[in-house]
């Protein structure tokens, strides 16, 4: 079984990165890029750290893509 996980990016070095580090689960996890993102808005990083900006944008992104996992 393979799972789909969609990143937030239009970086390809991102999803490269991404792909790298799992490569021990090639074949069970693929990483593409959240389709439309190079259409959509960013998110304000109005947060205090870089975690609530990430946890502020996943849950952005995240709309645009319900029922799928975002990173």
């Amino acid at each position: 079984m393979s799972v789909t996980l969609y990143v937030a990016t239009t970086n390809p070095g991102k999803l490269r990165d991404f792909a790298v580090a799992t490569h021990p689960y090639a074949g069970r996890v693929e990483f593409l890029p959240l389709p439309g993102m190079e259409h959509m808005a960013t998110p304000p990083e109005n947060g205090a750290t870089f975690e609530e900006n990430a946890r502020s944008k996943a849950e952005e992104y995240s709309c645009h893509a319900i029922g799928c996992i975002v990173l």
